[in-house]
């Protein structure tokens, strides 16, 4: 897909650890087909923990089309969801 632009926000309280990310794919996201965006971000989040996947499930926010999944390392657990939305301009929401 080439470059993109990730912002990530972290916060921790042991053991437990909240991480959000926010990707703006820009024009190219807006050509691409949802749900391969969808299986590119689970996919890489679990690449990223060195991690496997115990399930995953399509899940919604409104109108928005996103999944759901649990992974496990040795040294930890995932329980993570991507939503995508549309484009709704050329400037960043935040």
């Amino acid at each position: 897909m080439g470059a993109f632009q990730l912002h990530t926000y972290v916060a921790q309280v042991l053991p437990v650890a909240l991480f959000i990310g926010v990707c703006d794919y820009g024009a190219q996201g807006a050509k691409s087909d949802p749900a391969g965006l969808l299986e590119g971000a689970k996919n890489g989040a679990v690449a990223n923990f060195s991690s496997h996947l115990l399930s995953e499930r399509k899940i919604a926010l409104g109108v928005n089309p996103g999944v759901a999944f649990e992974a496990e390392s040795d040294v930890a657990h995932l329980s993570a969801a991507s939503i995508w939305r549309a484009p709704c301009s050329t400037r960043p929401w935040w």
